[in-house]
């Protein structure tokens, strides 16, 4: 039960974001160093990009938290 409320909140955000991203044709300048000319890319793609390394992150910490209770 508890994983298919998981699912029922999850599902509906990331939808959201997906679309918002896909239907965001805003474009704006980034800088990534001063050493790089800046890029212009759609807000959309940022957004992607993001949402991407947060899941990445979450995935890492769990994986960390999670070591300690493996066993080999």
């Amino acid at each position: 039960m508890l994983n298919f409320l998981k699912i029922l909140i999850a599902l509906p955000c990331t939808l959201a974001v997906l679309y918002w991203a896909i239907m965001n044709e805003v474009q704006s300048v980034w800088t990534l160093s001063p050493l790089h000319e800046p890029m212009l890319m759609t807000n959309g793609y940022i957004v992607l990009a993001v949402f991407l390394l947060g899941f990445l992150c979450g995935a890492f910490i769990l994986w960390l938290n999670i070591m300690k209770d493996r066993k080999d």
